[in-house]
């Protein structure tokens, strides 16, 4: 014995180690092949992700855009309502509206239906309060409006406004205009 493994020649452990070697030099370009391969599928993901990222943003634009149409829609369609008067068949007015009792209500708290109506059916106090109209429905259909704040009985005022509106477009559709004008809008005070 020699002193080398399995009494190989100093060539031959040389020759080993150069094939080990070599498989070893193989092996890590294999490996440097698949990092190569992750890297490019890594900076495709990256590119994928940006225009998914720019893609989100125009997305989360277009929802701020359309949340905001929507409130301004929201908001339009409610101005449109605040001083309408709509007939409920409930004991109580749902939510956000008054009875049309003639009372007195703040100018501060009801200040956009202030804006709108501002003292047509009565000055209130004269600085704090206005007064809403008067407006009851009774069995039948008939009901008694206050167009000054004096409570005046008028029977059937809404359906025979409908009833003359419903006239005039199926036989005078000329009238229409001035039926609107007589039994629907209210004059100022």
């Amino acid at each position: 014995m020699n002193g080398y493994e399995n009494d190989k020649t100093p060539r031959q452990c040389y020759e080993e180690a150069i094939e080990k070697l070599e498989l070893a030099r193989r092996g890590m370009v294999e490996q440097a092949k698949d990092i190569e391969g992750i890297k490019t599928k890594l900076s495709i993901t990256n590119v994928e992700l940006q225009s998914t990222k720019t893609d989100l943003e125009a997305t989360k634009k277009q929802l701020y855009d359309t949340q905001k149409e929507l409130h301004k829609t929201k908001d339009d369609a409610e101005n449109m309502l605040v001083g309408s008067i709509t007939a409920f068949a409930t004991p109580i007015p749902p939510e956000g509206w008054l009875e049309c009792n003639g009372q007195a209500v703040s100018r501060t708290i009801y200040a956009r239906l202030f804006q709108k109506i501002a003292i047509t059916f009565g000055a209130g106090d004269g600085q704090t309060t206005f007064q809403r109209e008067y407006v009851t429905f009774a069995a039948g259909g008939r009901g008694d409006r206050d167009r000054r704040g004096d409570r005046a009985n008028i029977p059937d005022v809404v359906p025979l406004s409908l009833q003359r509106l419903g006239d005039a477009i199926a036989g005078d559709p000329e009238r229409i205009p001035d039926i609107i004008e007589q039994e629907f809008l209210i004059d100022g005070p």
